[in-house]
């Protein structure tokens, strides 16, 4: 598989409010996939996605895969 995902030294989460609350591990040279939803995303509005995705190496799809196997893996621990 690709880049490890980070590490997730606390996570909260509430229930009956809804108040998340996640510290991970900065993985600042990784990719943001969030880059392959396109420009309907509201984190794309305003960003010049043929030019960020261009500069990608790998695929789109391979950038989007290695995040969902590492879920699945999580999950499979569980």
């Amino acid at each position: 598989m690709g880049k490890e995902i980070p590490r997730i030294p606390f996570a909260y989460g509430n229930w009956e409010t809804g108040h998340k609350a996640l510290l991970m591990e900065d993985v600042g040279e990784g990719i943001q996939t969030g880059y392959f939803f396109g420009p309907g995303s509201p984190h794309n509005w305003g960003r010049d996605l043929a030019k960020i995705v261009n500069s990608i190496p790998n695929s789109p799809t391979a950038e989007v895969n290695n995040p969902a196997e590492q879920f699945c893996m999580i999950l499979s621990r569980m």
